[in-house]
């Protein structure tokens, strides 16, 4: 797809994407949680900077010239993920850093355990 990622990203921190068009005239839209979001119409041509910054899975629709393309999927999972050992919880922050026992489980919001 021109101008977008059409590979699927995960992470924990915001995403700015470009879009740079070879046309005027375009129109874009935010697809969060398979939600519909409002158009957005450039006249100008410009490139357009897409923040995305909740937690949530996310795709950009672009149309051009009345053709209609998707990017891949951007996911964003900002929770921490949950370590368990031997009955006790402990919620590890970003680059904390941790030292595994055995016993140890772990799941996050994302990709479950």
């Amino acid at each position: 797809m021109e101008g977008l990622s059409i590979n699927n990203i995960i992470t924990n921190e915001d995403i700015t994407i470009t879009y740079t068009p070879s046309v005027i005239n375009y129109s874009y839209v935010i697809i969060k949680n398979n939600v519909y979001g409002n158009p957005v119409v450039v006249n100008d041509g410009s490139i357009s900077e897409i923040k995305l910054t909740d937690e949530g899975s996310y795709k950009i629709e672009v149309t051009t010239n009345g053709n209609v393309s998707t990017s891949g999927e951007y996911v964003i999972d900002k929770t921490a993920p949950v370590l368990t050992l031997e009955g006790k919880k402990y919620i590890i922050s970003n680059k904390e850093k941790f030292n595994f026992f055995d016993k140890v489980t772990a799941s996050d919001s994302n990709d479950g355990d």
